[in-house]
């Protein structure tokens, strides 16, 4: 069972900075989310289980972050609130 991401769910923001040259970076949403056309509109555990990626564990939620200064892009994993 998913818990809740903090950051999809507007409980807190976040600041992100980016690895390559140090500029502040910007949350893309959600990396299931891209998978394809109608994957937001999809279950969370439904794409969890098909779309296992190698960086997520059962309690992180898996965002793609891009800088817009050198357009640098990276995945970073939040811990997800249990209920």
């Amino acid at each position: 069972m998913s818990g809740l991401c903090p950051i999809c769910n507007s409980f807190c923001t976040v600041e992100l900075i980016c690895r390559h040259c140090g500029h502040q970076a910007q949350d893309l949403g959600r990396f299931t989310d891209m998978l394809g056309p109608y994957s937001p509109y999809r279950d969370i555990e439904d794409l969890e289980m098909t779309h296992a990626d190698a960086a997520s564990t059962d309690s992180a939620c898996i965002h793609v972050c891009e800088c817009p200064t050198c357009r640098e892009s990276f995945l970073v994993g939040f811990n997800e609130w249990q209920g």
